[in-house]
């Protein structure tokens, strides 16, 4: 009977394991055979991260933590900068803290370079200030995210680098 209860417990554990890791956004293929998706994580502090396939394995690239809200994917493209196809990929936040005046959304923008078969950060796109902000009322002030979709992302980067 006890092995019963553990084997049944075991399955359990198994199943909302699984259920709580779906697929949020993909997969997109990046060229045959390689693709991206972004995967909800069981981790309350890095609930969202970003997998690269290759051959039937899936390698963690980043993860997005919790900042107020947990990080929600608004837009993932593909573009070419200086000859390299990148993966960008647009994260929002709720943030509501009625006691300091906050109602509005974090935003930042992610870059990851697609290169010999392989995809890795790219740190200009990711550390590049203009690229992430705020919008909504923040302290008694109201502010604006300039690049809130893959259009006007996209113009900035071109533009930029």
């Amino acid at each position: 009977m006890f092995k019963l209860i553990l084997a049944s417990s075991l399955l359990l554990a198994s199943f909302l394991t699984y259920s709580n890791s779906e697929i949020v956004q993909g997969p997109f293929e990046i060229r045959q055979g390689a693709k991206i998706y972004l995967k909800k994580e069981v981790n309350d502090d890095y609930p969202l991260a970003l997998y690269f396939l290759k051959d039937n394995k899936s390698t963690k690239i980043d993860t997005y933590e919790t900042e107020g809200g947990e990080p929600s994917v608004e837009t993932v493209f593909f573009m070419t900068i200086h000859n390299r196809k990148n993966v960008i990929v647009l994260i929002s936040w709720a943030q509501f803290h009625r006691a300091e005046n906050i109602n509005g959304k974090s935003f930042k923008v992610y870059g990851y370079i697609y290169d010999n078969n392989n995809l890795t950060v790219n740190n200009k796109i990711n550390n590049d200030p203009y690229l992430s902000g705020e919008e909504g009322e923040f302290g008694g002030e109201q502010l604006y995210f300039k690049y809130q979709n893959a259009e006007k992302i996209k113009k900035y980067i071109l533009g930029k680098y």
